[in-house]
C-alpha cells in the first residue's frame, strides 16, 4: 500500500489534512440539520453571560452532559455566531487531526510507516464517517476522537513503545542513563489520564480506551500482567463513572426506556451480533449508506437469526487457532472492533434504538480495527502479487493505494452532499429507506415550519401508518390540522395521542383548545382540568381553563383558577387579564383596571389586554382614554375585529361589549 514511507510527521499530517478538506468540501457549505437546534442554534447556554459556567455545572443546560463539546460551540459562537461554515470546518479539522494522531499511534505499535499512513488516510476518507463529520452535532465523535488518540499515544509512550516497535526496555534504558525515566513516565501517565478524561467529557463511548490498551499489550507481548491492569485501574474507574452517568441520562433525560427498548438478553445478543457484521460490511463495501437504516425485526424464535452470533463466535475462534501462523494482529483487531463498538451494540439503551439499531456514527473509533486489518491484508496481497508478476512493489503500492483513496474520496464527497440541509437529508434518507418513519416525522416538522401544513399533515399520516403507536406523530398531525382550521380532525388526532400517552399534559391542553373551537365548552373545561392535573406546572392549561370557565359564565370558579395561577406565576399576563375580566363582570371596574394594566405591562404586544383595558376605561366613564387606547391597538393591528367594533361604539357613545 502507498504511503509516506520515511515521511516526517508534519508532512504526512499535512497531506492527510489536504485530502480530508478536499473530500469534505460539500460539508463546509452545508447548513444545520437534525438536533443542531438543540446543540447550537437554539442553545441558550451559548448566548447568555453565564452560559459557559452552566455548560459545566448545570445538567439541564445542554441535551447531553458533554461539556467540552459545548465549550467548543460556546467559543465558536463568539467567533462566527450561528454561521454554520465555521462549525463544519472545525469538525473537518478535528477529524483530520484524529486521523493524523491515529497514524502516529499505529507507528508506535509497530505497523510499517507506509501501511500505518495508508490506514490513517482510509480512516480520514472513508464515507462511513461522513455522518460524524458533516453533522455538527456529532462534534462529540471528532472531538472525543482527538482526545482518545492523544491519550492512547501518551500511554504508549509511557509504556516505552517507540515508533520502530522497539521493546520498552530499550527506550527505558536510554532514559535511565540520565535519570529521566521515572519523572517522564509520570508526566506521560498524567497526560494520558487527562486526555482520557477530556475524551469522556466529549463522549463516553471512549470509556473503552483502557480495554483497547490491554488488547494492544496482549498483541505485543502475548500476555497481560497484573501490573498492566493495575496501571489502568484509574482509567477503568473514571470510564465506568462517566459511563453510568450517560446510561442514566439516556433513560431519565432522553427517554430511552419503554416498550421499544424492552428486549431480553438473548434478543440483545442477536441485535449486537448482527450489528457487528453490519458495521464490518459497511466498512468493506461502503454503499447504500443512509442516515437512518431499517430497524430489524428481532425474533429469538427464528433459527436463521442465530447465524450472526454463531459467525461472531466462529471468527475469533478461527483467528485464535491461526495466531501461530498469521500472528495475533488479526484477532486483536477483531477484539478491538467489537469492544469499542460495545456501548452501541444494544446491551445499553440508547435513544436511536427507537428507530434503528445501527448508525454510521456509532462506529467512528471502532472502525480503526477493521480498517487496520484490511490495510495490512491489502499491503500483504499487493506485495505477493507484485512479487509473483515481478512488478516493483513500491509502484504497485502507489497505484493501488491511490486508486483506493481516490474511490473513497469520491464516495465521501458525494455522501457529504446529503448533509447540505435538513430537507435534502430527509428526502435522501427516505429515498434509500422509505420505511424510515422518523425521517417522515422530521420532514413533516420541517414542512410545518415552512408553512406547508397540508404536506406536513401527509407526512405525519405516513408516520402513523408505519408506526401507529408513536404519540408525537398523532400530536403533530393534530397541530397541522389545527393550523388548517380543521378542528374536528385535529380533535380526533389529539384524542388518539391522549389514548397512547394519557399523562401528557400538553395533549389535553390541545384537546381543550380544539373542543372550544368546536363549541364544546364543557369538554374544553374537562380537558384543561386534565392537563392541569397531569402537569401542575403547565401554565397554559390553567390559563385556558380559567378562560373556558369565564366563557361558561362560571365566574367564581374562574376567579379561583386565576387567583391560583397568579400565585404560581405572578408574571403570567393571562392570570392578570383573567382576574381583570372577573372584576369587570362583577362591576369592580377599578380593580379590573389595576389587573388589566398589569397584564398590559407584562405583555404589551398582546392587543387583547389593551382592548379589555379600553372597555374598562369606558365603564369608568373615561371615554377619551378608551378611544385613544383602541386607536393605538388598531394602528398596530388594523384587522382586530373586537377593537374595531368597540371603537365604533365608543365614538357613538354606545355601551361596549364586555371582555
Amino acid at each position: 500500500m502507498p504511503g509516506i514511507r520515511n515521511a516526517k510527521p508534519l508532512a504526512g499530517g499535512l497531506i492527510l489534512l489536504g485530502l480530508t478538506l478536499l473530500a469534505y468540501l460539500p460539508a463546509i457549505g452545508a447548513g444545520y440539520i437534525w438536533d443542531d437546534d438543540d446543540y447550537i442554534t437554539g442553545n441558550e447556554a451559548l448566548r447568555t453571560p453565564g452560559g459557559l459556567a452552566r455548560i459545566w455545572t448545570d445538567l439541564e443546560a445542554t441535551p447531553q452532559y458533554y461539556p467540552l463539546v459545548h465549550t467548543t460551540y460556546w467559543i465558536e459562537y463568539r467567533l462566527w455566531q450561528l454561521r454554520p461554515a465555521g462549525y463544519h470546518l472545525v469538525n473537518i479539522l478535528l477529524h483530520a487531526l484524529a486521523a493524523a494522531l491515529a497514524w502516529r499511534v499505529l507507528r508506535r505499535i509497530g505497523i510499517a510507516a507506509g501501511v500505518s499512513w495508508m490506514a490513517a488516510a482510509v480512516f480520514a476518507l472513508h464515507p462511513v464517517h461522513v455522518e460524524s463529520v458533516a453533522w455538527v452535532t456529532e462534534r462529540k465523535n471528532t472531538l472525543s476522537g482527538v482526545f482518545y488518540m492523544a491519550s492512547l499515544l501518551a500511554y504508549l509512550r509511557y509504556l516505552g513503545w517507540d515508533s520502530d516497535g522497539a521493546d520498552a526496555r530499550d527506550q527505558n534504558a536510554r532514559m535511565l542513563d540520565d535519570g529521566r525515566a521515572p519523572r517522564i513516565r509520570r508526566i506521560l501517565y498524567g497526560i494520558s489520564l487527562a486526555m482520557f478524561t477530556a475524551a469522556l467529557l466529549s463522549k463516553t463511548v471512549t470509556a473503552t480506551l483502557p480495554a483497547a490498551i490491554l488488547i494492544l499489550i496482549w498483541n505485543r507481548r502475548g500476555r497481560i500482567s497484573a501490573a498492566d491492569v493495575k496501571s489502568l485501574l484509574p482509567f477503568f474507574l473514571v470510564g465506568a463513572g462517566f459511563g453510568l452517568m450517560t446510561a442514566w441520562f439516556e433513560r431519565s433525560r432522553i427517554g430511552a426506556t419503554g416498550p421499544d427498548w424492552d428486549f431480553s438478553f438473548i434478543e440483545r445478543c442477536l441485535i449486537a451480533s448482527r450489528a457487528l457484521w453490519f458495521y464490518a460490511a459497511k466498512l468493506l463495501c461502503p454503499f447504500g449508506l443512509t442516515f437512518i437504516y431499517p430497524r430489524w425485526e428481532i425474533d429469538a424464535g427464528q433459527a436463521l437469526q442465530y447465524v450472526f452470533p454463531l459467525l461472531a463466535l466462529a471468527l475469533p475462534t478461527v483467528l485464535w487457532s491461526l495466531r501461530s501462523r498469521i500472528g495475533r494482529g488479526p484477532l486483536a483487531a477483531a477484539i478491538f472492533f467489537a469492544a469499542t463498538l460495545g456501548p452501541a451494540l444494544g446491551f445499553l439503551n440508547v435513544y436511536p434504538m427507537l428507530f434503528s439499531f445501527v448508525a454510521d456514527h456509532f462506529q467512528y473509533l471502532a472502525s480503526l480495527g477493521v480498517i487496520v486489518a484490511l490495510t495490512c491484508s491489502g499491503a500483504w496481497a499487493v506485495r505477493a502479487v507484485a512479487t509473483k508478476f515481478e512488478i516493483q512493489t513500491n509502484s504497485a503500492n502507489r497505484a493501488v493505494g491511490t486508486s483506493v483513496l481516490l474511490a473513497l474520496g469520491i464516495l465521501t464527497f458525494s455522501q457529504a452532499r446529503t448533509y447540505h440541509d435538513a430537507d435534502t437529508l430527509w428526502r435522501e434518507t427516505l429515498r434509500r429507506n422509505p420505511g424510515a418513519w422518523m425521517a417522515h416525522n422530521n420532514l413533516g416538522d420541517l414542512q410545518f415550519d415552512q408553512g406547508r401544513f397540508e404536506a406536513s399533515a401527509e407526512s405525519f399520516k405516513e408516520v402513523i401508518r408505519l408506526k401507529p403507536d408513536y404519540t408525537r406523530a398523532h400530536e403533530n398531525l393534530g397541530v397541522a390540522y389545527s393550523k388548517l382550521g380543521r378542528s374536528a380532525e385535529a380533535y380526533s388526532a389529539f384524542g388518539r395521542a391522549a389514548q397512547l400517552e394519557p399523562t401528557r399534559a400538553a395533549i389535553h391542553n390541545s384537546l381543550g383548545i380544539e373542543a372550544g373551537r368546536l363549541g364544546r365548552l364543557e369538554d374544553s373545561v374537562r380537558h384543561f382540568r386534565d392537563g392541569a392535573k397531569a402537569d401542575p406546572d403547565l401554565l397554559a392549561a390553567r390559563e385556558n381553563l380559567g378562560m373556558a370557565l369565564l366563557g361558561l359564565g362560571r365566574i367564581d370558579q374562574a376567579e379561583e383558577v386565576f387567583a391560583d395561577l397568579r400565585e404560581r406565576a405572578p408574571d403570567s399576563a393571562i392570570a392578570w387579564q383573567g382576574l381583570g375580566r372577573v372584576h369587570y363582570r362583577r362591576g369592580r371596574f377599578k380593580d379590573a383596571e389595576v389587573s388589566l394594566r398589569e397584564a398590559t405591562r407584562l405583555d404589551p404586544n398582546d392587543p387583547e389586554h389593551r382592548n379589555d383595558l379600553a372597555l374598562t376605561l369606558l365603564a369608568l366613564g373615561r371615554r377619551g382614554e378608551a378611544v385613544a387606547l383602541l386607536q393605538a391597538v388598531l394602528d398596530e393591528h388594523p384587522n382586530h375585529g373586537s377593537a374595531i367594533r368597540n371603537l365604533q361604539r365608543a365614538k357613538q357613545g354606545a355601551q361596549a361589549t364586555r371582555p
